[in-house]
């Protein structure tokens, strides 16, 4: 296999998608009238014209990756240009974060409490993978003043601190903090299917 030139990103053979995505976008926003599928297929193209051996698995990773980080800027720059608006921040996986963990302490020991309780009783773990986004109404929250400034342009900063930004909110969230959260699909496989 071929390796992509370091602006590209190549880790042990892998492709650095972070990398990847700020390089293919030049570092500034994508344009907000292209669609997500001509964007990723331009960077496809790009990847194969410097790599041939690039798999379709492979970029299909990519793709989720890269459409989870432009929905985050999106809602970034929504609630920086309305503040009263929430803002949906990504969440890493179960296995890096219990979601739990957002919510106040009192009422994470409830969350504990009831999954404790169901698991004695019923043998079943109220434990699921983590949603995508959490959706929060930061309006009076001290962190809310992170979250004011617009992205102007990506950088492997901006990934990092978007892929982090939820920590500034860990043991700080009310019920009526959280209005919602969401699930991301950039693409819906035959075996994702629900009939």
């Amino acid at each position: 296999m071929g390796t992509f030139p370091v602006p590209y990103g190549q880790t042990n053979g892998k492709l650095n998608i972070a990398a990847s995505f700020v390089t293919l976008l030049n570092a500034s926003l994508p344009d907000p009238e292209q669609s997500f599928s001509e964007l990723f297929a331009q960077f496809d193209e790009a990847l194969r014209q410097i790599n041939p051996e690039v798999k379709q698995g492979t970029l299909s990773r990519a793709h989720g990756d890269w459409y989870e980080w432009l929905i985050a800027i999106a809602a970034w720059n929504a609630h920086a240009a309305n503040p009263g608006l929430a803002i949906a921040l990504p969440l890493p996986n179960v296995t890096s974060f219990n979601v739990g963990r957002l919510y106040t302490p009192d009422l994470y020991a409830f969350i504990q409490d009831l999954r404790e309780k169901v698991q004695q009783s019923a043998q079943v773990e109220l434990i699921t993978s983590n949603p995508d986004f959490v959706i929060l109404d930061v309006d009076g929250m001290t962190q809310a003043a992170e979250v004011a400034q617009p992205i102007q342009g990506v950088t492997g900063e901006v990934i990092t601190m978007l892929k982090n930004q939820y920590s500034a909110f860990t043991d700080s969230c009310s019920f009526e903090r959280i209005t919602g959260y969401a699930g991301l699909k950039s693409s819906l496989r035959p075996d994702s299917r629900f009939a």
